[in-house]
């Protein structure tokens, strides 16, 4: 079935103070984990930028799509920043560009998107960790394992689908999660009126681009090799009903078959589904 994560309202907001901080709490990570920041990388940039914001220099401004990236990125890291595993993670992203939107393939891209994916499910109040093949979940029969996988260009996604599927089978049950942001198809920010519109509208793009795998998903499930995928698009929004003047939207749709999987699959797939879309954890056993 394909289910859709129906959350529309802004659930992580950052005050102007609060993005003011955020360099100083990311330097202090890398320091901890003995990362240096190279000049002249996306990582240095975004620090200086949100080094900048002061909320009375800001607040009378437009909302930059720079800085809106920038806090982005640096409270990713933020929000992962008590994990043992993170400094490869991080090495990752203070020396390669860290632009989601970009179609070229990049360490860097990867880990944040690794780092979100945990923010994402932390944010849930699941019990969670960065670890092989990138995000460990704690669930109640055990650790489920989510491979992070980035599709740069359409003809890479059945190459990241089988590299996943070969981690899941190293280490036990799991799933896929698939980033699709430099696939999106508008320009960015996005203007909308309200988030329900920007949702159909991203919905309707992971749709067709799940149509597009079907195939490989479904053999893979038949298979026993996953048990289910999500797929995901960010992106940049001028949401006129929201309180922020620029959000990153994410939208995210779950995918499992009933018909093709194992019943015991298709369980630990909705259990973690159900975590995911839900404020508490309703993982089942």
């Amino acid at each position: 079935m394909f289910q859709t994560d129906r959350r529309a309202s802004p659930e992580i907001q950052l005050s102007w103070e609060e993005i003011a901080q955020l360099p100083t709490k990311v330097r202090e990570i890398c320091l901890r984990h003995g990362v240096g920041i190279r000049n002249q990388t996306d990582l240095a940039a975004y620090l200086e930028i949100c080094e900048k914001v002061t909320a009375e220099k800001n607040s009378a401004e437009p909302f930059d799509p720079k800085l809106c990236q920038a806090q982005r990125v640096l409270s990713a890291i933020v929000a992962c920043g008590d994990e043992s595993e993170l400094k490869e993670p991080l090495s990752r992203m203070a020396s390669n560009t860290l632009d989601p939107t970009s179609k070229t393939p990049s360490p860097g891209k990867d880990a944040l998107f690794e780092l979100e994916t945990l923010q994402y499910a932390r944010h849930r109040r699941l019990g969670a960790r960065l670890g092989e093949p990138d995000v460990v979940i704690e669930a109640p029969f055990g650790d489920y394992f989510v491979a992070c996988k980035t599709i740069n260009s359409p003809e890479n996604f059945e190459k990241q689908l089988s590299r996943g599927c070969r981690q899941l089978d190293r280490l036990g049950s799991g799933c896929v999660a698939f980033n699709f942001e430099p696939q999106i198809s508008a320009k960015e920010p996005i203007v909308v009126d309200t988030s329900r519109k920007l949702q159909l509208h991203l919905d309707a793009q992971l749709i067709d681009l799940y149509e597009k795998h079907r195939r490989h998903i479904d053999k893979r499930l038949e298979d026993d090799r996953l048990d289910g995928v999500m797929l995901q698009i960010s992106c940049y929004a001028n949401i006129r009903e929201s309180t922020s003047a620029l959000d990153v939207f994410t939208h995210t749709v779950f995918y499992s078959r009933t018909n093709l999987q194992q019943t015991e699959a298709h369980e630990r797939f909705e259990g973690f589904k159900q975590s995911m879309q839900g404020p508490l954890c309703s993982f089942r056993s």
